[in-house]
């Protein structure tokens, strides 16, 4: 059989592009239907802007991180904006401080750059895995409402994303670059730099190290402005330990402890915050172990990364525990081995339950507290 001639693949490329684009606006409408639904109020986007996580970014991105006259208003409390912003990262914050300077609101800000950036990470997963794995990964309920509204997950998971699909084309500093960025984005994303060093082992041994010089770096000028900032170089672990009650557990101690925690809202199980996370958990670490049996190239890598997204996630306690399911979502190369098996009518069976499970995440982060 052969090749498609270039015009041809051209056509193919755009055509599977735009349907990516509409089955993501499909999803996002899907997300503002919902949160209107349970807030049914004209400024519902400035309610979904400004919630949780979303109004420590957005706060942060308006006054910084040391306004001793500052509070953060969730909805359940009303927290001094100083210490406890310093378990923020501050490039998202960066971004929509920047953008707020363009003559509009900061929420709106925050809004416009996670659903912008939003578009662009299933184009760098459909150039690295293909279609069915972007639109996968797009559609999961978790991707659909943490891109939508304004967290950081969508600029955390471009540069992943271009980390990882540079290592696979041999690129060691840009992806080292990448990789930089994305944990300036996420702290936690340093329990992945390891596994990078497989992607590049076998083909230049020992010059491999010199990927880590970057992300030291990166990690070099994070300390330095803990320090400048708050005096400590380690005022991170502080502030998430003292303040925010965030601590090194078992995955036992951290079961018992979710299971203690308050009524998950819209769910009908027993087990709580336990229940609540092991079908993403379960979802995630199987197909981080499914990539080993695939026929992808570099899956040893691809397993790895993903599995250094997923296990620290069982040694902790405190707030990361009960955002599990988002957190999980840097272990995207898990949707490249799921691509494989759902195809044609389980597809669409696929599309159809993460739209209705979206409905679901939407609501309960809207009404109760989700992640």
């Amino acid at each position: 059989m052969s090749e498609p001639a270039p015009a041809e693949r051209s056509r193919s490329v755009r055509s599977e592009l735009l349907i990516l684009l509409g089955a993501l606006g499909v999803g996002k409408a899907v997300v503002l239907a919902s949160v209107y639904a349970a807030r049914p109020v004209p400024d519902f986007l400035y309610l979904m802007s400004t919630r949780w996580d979303a109004a420590w970014f957005v706060t942060i991105a308006r006054v910084g991180y040391t306004d001793l006259n500052a509070f953060v208003a969730s909805p359940t409390t009303v927290t001094p904006l100083f210490p406890y912003a310093f378990a923020f990262p501050p490039f998202y914050p960066a971004v929509v401080n920047a953008l707020s300077h363009m003559a509009m609101p900061d929420w709106f800000a925050a809004l416009l750059a996670a659903n912008v950036l939003s578009v662009l990470v299933p184009v760098v997963v459909y150039v690295t895995f293909g279609f069915r794995a972007a639109l996968l990964m797009e559609l999961f309920p978790t991707y659909l409402v943490y891109t939508t509204i304004p967290y950081s997950e969508a600029l955390t998971l471009l540069f992943l994303s271009l980390a990882v699909l540079l290592a696979l084309r041999g690129r060691l500093f840009a992806s080292s670059g990448s990789l930089s960025l994305a944990f300036i984005g996420a702290y936690s994303m340093a329990w992945a730099g390891p596994s990078f060093a497989l992607a590049f082992w076998k083909r230049i041994r020992r010059r491999t190290l010199l990927f880590y010089l970057l992300p030291l770096l990166a990690g070099g000028l994070v300390l330095y402005w803990f320090q400048s900032a708050a005096g400590s170089y380690l005022y991170y672990f502080t502030v998430e330990n003292v303040h925010w009650h965030v601590s090194l557990s078992t995955p036992w101690d951290q079961a018992v402890w979710l299971a203690q925690r308050d009524h998950v809202g819209f769910w009908p199980f027993p087990g709580t915050w336990v229940t609540r996370n092991l079908p993403f958990e379960a979802f995630y670490a199987f197909g981080a172990l499914y990539l080993l049996v695939s026929k992808l190239d570099n899956r040893v890598f691809l397993s790895t990364y993903s599995l250094s997204v997923i296990l620290p996630l069982f040694l902790i306690i405190g707030g990361p525990a009960e955002a599990i399911p988002r957190l999980l979502m840097p272990a995207f190369p898990v949707f490249a081995a799921y691509a494989v098996p759902i195809r044609g009518r389980l597809l669409w069976g696929y599309a159809v339950v993460c739209l209705l499970l979206t409905v679901w995440v939407a609501m309960t982060q809207t009404l109760f507290f989700f992640s």
